[in-house]
């Protein structure tokens, strides 16, 4: 079988399962993620079409962990900032952060507009042993927030809300800020590999 960017599709064991994020020129080489972002390379011929429900969660699932993840670090933000934890912002930043991940960079990562920092992979040794964040990674938070900003945008221009103050300043580092630590964090239990690395 073919398979695409994209696709649902699982081990011929069912033993895992995930979505497609890169096919070789000959289509023989399947690069895909499980549910805990875990990047495997297969050949087309050790993998089948995965459907249902369970091929739903597995493909869904890295997307879903890095929202609760962002968004648990936003929330400590907010703490550490003495703001409402659960307040009326953490909950725009939830659905921002599902909208970017379900819509934007789903269908739109590859135009500049989506994505104007360049993200290059694989990681050195010497960045993917290093404790501080790699340039790599800190250009794909900001990626993100930038996309983040855009949906937010968007929605302060539905709600006739500035769009240039101190508040809204504040809220795109808290952005920046919450999804670097969501990628930080993902990489303390996430099993990685250099070669294959990049954040979710």
């Amino acid at each position: 079988m073919v398979f695409k960017k994209g696709d649902n599709v699982q081990l011929d064991d069912e033993s895992d399962g995930g979505y497609v994020v890169a096919v070789s020129e000959d289509k023989n080489n399947v690069t895909w993620k499980n549910a805990t972002g875990k990047i495997t390379v297969s050949t087309a011929a050790e993998l089948k079409e995965a459907k249902g429900m369970g091929a739903f969660f597995r493909s869904e699932g890295p997307d879903m962990i890095e929202i609760g993840e962002n968004t648990a670090a936003f929330a400590l933000i907010q703490g550490v900032t003495r703001n409402k934890v659960l307040g009326m912002q953490t909950f725009e930043f939830l659905v921002e952060n599902a909208l970017y991940e379900v819509l934007l960079k789903s269908y739109g990562r590859e135009y500049t507009i989506i994505s104007p920092l360049e993200e290059k992979y694989p990681l050195t040794q010497e960045q993917y042993d290093s404790w501080l964040p790699p340039m790599p990674q800190l250009a794909n938070a900001a990626n993100k927030a930038w996309g983040m900003i855009l949906v937010d945008s968007l929605y302060r221009l539905a709600r006739r809300r500035p769009q240039f103050n101190k508040e809204r300043f504040i809220y795109i580092l808290k952005t920046f800020a919450a999804v670097e630590m969501g990628n930080y964090g993902h990489n303390l239990w996430a099993t990685r590999e250099r070669e294959s690395y990049k954040p979710q």
